[in-house]
């Protein structure tokens, strides 16, 4: 999240390769075999789920600089917003293509809130404490255990079978 910038082997902005190009690519190489578990199963589809974020917001996708080349213009969290856009437009596409096949592949965007994990190492240590700091009555930070609710309801709830190409957070759309 919001990491300095690189690029990845393949000359990719790192957020934008790790965050999307490379599960566009994982996508790509399972799409023919996710048919066959809907087939499978006479109760659930396939489902394809996005994690993403609310960070989305940040960022439009820059179309004309993807890989932020241009001198000056690289922001880690425009970065990570866009990364994070464009998983969220994967998922639509995902469901739109696929959905109403027979048998389909639904997807789901889902945002797990803020997590503590390391994945924030490189956000500067005071945003980190002001996240770590409860706010009113509630943290602004959640476990790992309540972060990945939202990602299993999308990956395994029935209420949600036949229903993707939605956008959930904290266990509703």
């Amino acid at each position: 999240m919001a990491t300095p910038q690189g690029k990845t082997k393949d000359r990719f902005e790192t957020q934008l390769g790790v965050n999307y190009i490379a599960h566009f690519y994982l996508f790509q190489l399972l799409k023919g075999a996710l048919p066959a578990g809907s087939q499978a199963s006479s109760e659930f589809a396939s489902r394809v789920v996005n994690v993403t974020s609310s960070v989305h917001h940040a960022s439009p996708v820059r179309f004309g600089d993807l890989n932020f080349e241009q001198p000056g213009t690289y922001e880690p969290f425009l970065a990570y917003g866009q990364s994070k856009t464009t998983l969220m437009w994967f998922a639509n596409h995902i469901d739109r293509l696929f959905g109403s096949r027979c048998p389909p592949i639904h997807a789901w965007s889902v945002h797990p809130r803020g997590v503590l994990t390391n994945s924030q190492q490189y956000i500067p240590e005071k945003l980190r404490k002001q996240w770590k700091a409860p706010a009113a009555s509630s943290p602004t930070l959640m476990s790992k255990e309540q972060g990945a609710a939202t990602t299993v309801l999308a990956a395994i709830a029935r209420e949600w079978e036949g229903k993707g190409g939605k956008y959930l957070a904290e266990c509703r759309v």
